[in-house]
């Protein structure tokens, strides 16, 4: 943000901002430097591989070519998130583009075929919490019921989760 700016219209204090405004450094987002990707994502590969005693080393270049293709509105912490979710479900020594989290998957349409997706019907909300179902039951399903590990893979608190599942359960208590 542009805490001067933000000064200005009364939505931050000025006796703050002279406290935290030591350096200032502009760093353009993530998305505006793609060039760093390979070099940021290489790093947390390797810190949550060790953090996790996991194997995993490199990524394949069809892995690498995914993950520089992901438009990370999340900046670079949405990268770590990205690597180290990547880590922890991945055995192998060279992480696949299949090893990679849905979020990063290629954006298809909806395949009216499988369960919870399909044609919206006027119904946009409806389709989206179906759509969001369907996503926490396999994250579930992948950490066998774990709510804890579920609710970090999609970026949850634990008790938003339960909330969600709640709410699913008796729709009727919203």
């Amino acid at each position: 943000r542009d805490l001067e700016t933000a000064i200005g219209e009364g939505t931050f204090r000025e006796d703050l901002y002279y406290r935290l405004n030591v350096v200032s450094l502009v760093l353009p987002p993530l998305r505006d430097r793609r060039e760093d990707i390979p070099e940021l994502a290489t790093h947390f590969l390797e810190r949550y591989a060790g953090r996790y005693d996991r194997p995993a080393r490199t990524f394949s270049r069809e892995a690498m070519d995914r993950i520089m293709s992901h438009p990370y509105k999340g900046n670079v912490r949405e990268l770590e998130n990205v690597i180290e979710q990547t880590v922890v479900m991945t055995r192998g020594e060279v992480i696949h583009e299949q090893d990679l989290p849905p979020a990063l998957s290629e954006r298809r349409p909806a395949d009216a075929s499988q369960p919870g997706t399909g044609e919206v019907d006027g119904d946009l909300p409806a389709f989206m919490e179906r759509i969001e179902k369907k996503i926490v039951n396999e994250t579930l399903a992948r950490f066998h019921g774990n709510q804890s590990d579920a609710a970090r893979q999609l970026g949850l608190t634990e008790s938003g989760l339960r909330y969600k599942l709640k709410k699913w359960r008796n729709p009727e208590n919203e």
